[in-house]
């Protein structure tokens, strides 16, 4: 992902592992409807931050991502793994959505009522 700075990083509260090395954190309207249309793909250790969102399309999208829904005190309360384009997806108690690489859930663990931390990287 080449047009926001990956200045972030999400680690697991309770565990303390660094779930998300790379965060890149859509803030602004515009990046938040931007999201990854246009990119060819998330790396692994990559992520981009919708903060202020509850749902996203997956329209107009070349590949597939993961995405894990957060509510107001960084709980996560639902993960969809491998959501593919043209599909719609929402969590109503969320607050924040994640998107990571497909398939990125199937090798880390992350459990649903776990709490991420957002940290900035370096």
């Amino acid at each position: 992902m080449t047009w926001l700075e990956a200045t972030h990083k999400l680690i697991i509260r309770e565990t303390g592992e660094t779930f998300v090395s790379r965060c890149y954190r859509a803030l602004t309207s515009w990046e938040r409807m931007r999201g990854l249309l246009g990119c060819k793909g998330l790396e692994p250790g990559e992520g981009l931050l919708i903060e202020h969102c509850s749902s996203i399309h997956m329209f107009f999208m070349r590949f597939a991502i993961d995405v894990v829904y957060i509510d107001a005190k960084w709980q996560v309360v639902k993960k969809v793994n491998h959501l593919v384009p043209w599909r719609l997806s929402g969590c109503l108690r969320a607050r924040h959505t994640l998107e990571l690489p497909a398939d990125a859930l199937k090798r880390a663990e992350l459990p649903l009522g776990c709490h991420l931390d957002l940290r900035e990287a370096g």
